[in-house]
């Protein structure tokens, strides 16, 4: 959505004017404010959120959020080893300083070991739980909101494994745990009893359905208002390759197609323009 390396940019200083949703907005007569960051984790997209909002307000604004979630690997952390060295201190953007985007290399060793605490699995639920809690905030002040996956849509694929419920020893009843309880049958029908008194259900083969409670959130964020760019939310990104639309080169990450040109924008606005999800809005 940053438009990134698009010659308006000025070699990305800048948002794009070129961005699908500049382009959207003056195909609809609308005024466009562009809070999207190059680089940025969901945790930083939520914090970009509640900062528009303040503008709003200032504003007098009835604004409609177009909210593009990137992947879910990528982790926002605000912590007092970036000061006088990261941009945004004292948050840090983790995934940035794998690739030393700082170029300091206590925060490059620092970002690779919170990577090897906080594993894929954590930062799945980290981001599920962001989406969550924007559009619940935005939804709490009436404010519309468009959501899209820009990148790809969230893949999750993972080892099954097994997973554990309850606590059998445990005399407090918990309504929680036996719902739970109750849901796993459709993870493994056979579930068992095994050490300490653990009831153990299997979990799925993604992320999405590794247990019934991740289930049941993944499901309720779908329940906000999405765009989607093709089949099972096809990310942006994706749907510009899959369409053989314009590429910039990752030069950092020696990706030889990463972000969607000037073209490829173009191409989005119109897919959107043509479906009815701005005109159900603005009717």
């Amino acid at each position: 959505m940053y438009g990134a390396d698009h010659k308006s940019t000025k070699n990305n200083t800048r948002p794009s004017n070129e961005a699908y949703t500049n382009l959207v907005a003056d195909h609809y007569n609308l005024k466009h404010y562009h809070f999207s960051v190059n680089g940025h984790s969901n945790q930083d997209i939520a914090r970009q959120v509640f900062i528009a909002t303040k503008f709003q307000e200032e504003n007098n604004l009835n604004p409609i959020y177009w909210i593009g979630w990137t992947k879910y690997k990528h982790l926002g952390l605000t912590h007092p080893i970036g000061k006088n060295k990261t941009r945004d201190w004292p948050h840090v953007r983790v995934h940035n300083e794998l690739i030393k985007d700082s170029k300091d290399e206590d925060l490059h060793k620092w970002a690779k070991d919170v990577y090897k605490v906080v594993d894929k699995m954590s930062r799945f639920v980290l981001s599920v739980n962001t989406v969550l809690q924007v559009n619940s905030f935005l939804k709490m002040k009436g404010l519309e909101a468009i959501n899209s996956f820009n990148s790809a849509t969230w893949k999750t694929e993972c080892t099954p494994s097994n997973y554990f419920i309850k606590n059998t020893k445990e005399p407090i009843e918990n309504l929680l745990e036996d719902w739970v309880e109750q849901k796993t049958k459709k993870f493994d029908k056979d579930y068992r009893y095994v050490t300490r008194g653990m009831i153990v259900g299997k979990s799925g083969n993604s992320y999405k359905t590794f247990d019934p409670y991740l289930e049941s959130l993944w499901q309720e964020i779908k329940k906000f208002k999405w765009f989607e760019w093709g089949i099972d939310d096809l990310g942006f990104q994706m749907w510009c390759r899959d369409n053989d639309l314009g590429m910039y080169p990752e030069k950092t990450q020696n990706i030889s197609t990463w972000h969607p040109d000037e073209k490829a924008h173009q191409e989005a606005a119109k897919k959107i323009i043509n479906s009815s999800i701005m005109g159900d809005i603005l009717k």
